[in-house]
C-alpha cells in the first residue's frame, strides 16, 4: 500500500480486497464519487475487513476520508476521526447499485461538507 505522502495529490483513498468479484458494482462506487467532482485513488490489498480497509484508508487519506471493500464484501465508509469499529455508513457489496452509487456520493459528500444522501 502507498504511504499518505505518496499521493500526489489530496484524494478519498479507496481499499479494495484483490479478491472482489463484483466489478460492476465497484465501479459504482467511484462513479458517485466521480459525479460529486473529488478525487479518488483506488489501491488493490490483501484479503481483510472491509472495516480494517476503510480506516486505514481514511489515515492515508489528506482528506481523512476513506472507503474498504473486503472479502467480505461489504463497502465501509470511514472518517479518520471516527473510532475504527464505529465506521459511518456499511453497506453490501451486492446491494442495489443506486444504493452503491450512492455510498460513494457520501464519501464525496463528506469531503465537501454538504449534507449526505438517504441510503
Amino acid at each position: 500500500m502507498k504511504s499518505k505522502n505518496s499521493y500526489s495529490r489530496p484524494t478519498i483513498v479507496i481499499y479494495a480486497s484483490e479478491k472482489i468479484q463484483e466489478e460492476q458494482n465497484f465501479n459504482e462506487i467511484v462513479w458517485g464519487i466521480e459525479e460529486e467532482g473529488i478525487p479518488y485513488s483506488v489501491c488493490s490489498c490483501d484479503k481483510r475487513k472491509s472495516e480494517d480497509l476503510g480506516y486505514e484508508a481514511s489515515t492515508e487519506s489528506a482528506f481523512e476520508v476513506g472507503l474498504g471493500v473486503g472479502e467480505d464484501e461489504i463497502i465501509t465508509l470511514h472518517h479518520r476521526k471516527l473510532k475504527k469499529s464505529e465506521p459511518l455508513f456499511s453497506l453490501n457489496l451486492k446491494s442495489e447499485s443506486y444504493k452503491i452509487r450512492i455510498m460513494g456520493a457520501n464519501a464525496a459528500r463528506l469531503v465537501k461538507g454538504i449534507p449526505l444522501k438517504n441510503l
